[in-house]
């Protein structure tokens, strides 16, 4: 199980548009919260603390799009990719080739919530009226 883990992981890294996917989380996180926090500093208010749902949509929907790519890329077909040679070389139980797939999926989103908390700390330090305890609850609210 632990060679097929190996197997998944080196294969997810691979992949290039995770990391593009990554990338544009980063740029959106910034780019909407700088551009608004700044308008509403002009006034003399946080942006933080009138934080509303239409900013949290990209974030949210950002991340599913990343869930779904770990998704088609850790269960697709194994002809696709050749992974058979490596299962029929080795025999492997079925619940170790599922039990395996769900633990990289879990890691790799917890993974990518770490890095979406690290993203959202970054553009809310771009509000320069909101205290520090309003940064750090506006960054773990995804």
């Amino acid at each position: 199980m632990l060679s097929y883990s190996r197997y998944l992981v080196l294969n997810l890294i691979r992949k290039k548009s995770i990391y593009l996917l990554m990338a544009f989380y980063l740029f959106i996180n910034i780019l909407m919260v700088a551009i608004r926090s700044v308008e509403q500093n002009k006034g003399g208010e946080s942006f933080i603390r009138s934080i509303d749902m239409y900013t949290m949509f990209f974030p949210f929907l950002l991340s599913t799009c990343f869930s779904l790519l770990i998704i088609i890329y850790n269960f697709k077909l194994t002809e696709n990719d050749g992974s058979d040679l490596l299962i029929c070389s080795k025999p492997i139980r079925r619940i170790s080739i599922f039990s395996a797939k769900f633990l990289i999926l879990i890691c790799s989103m917890i993974l990518f919530q770490i890095f979406a908390f690290l993203a959202l700390l970054i553009a809310a330090c771009f509000d320069k009226e909101a205290s520090s305890e309003q940064i750090v609850t506006f960054a773990s609210s995804m």
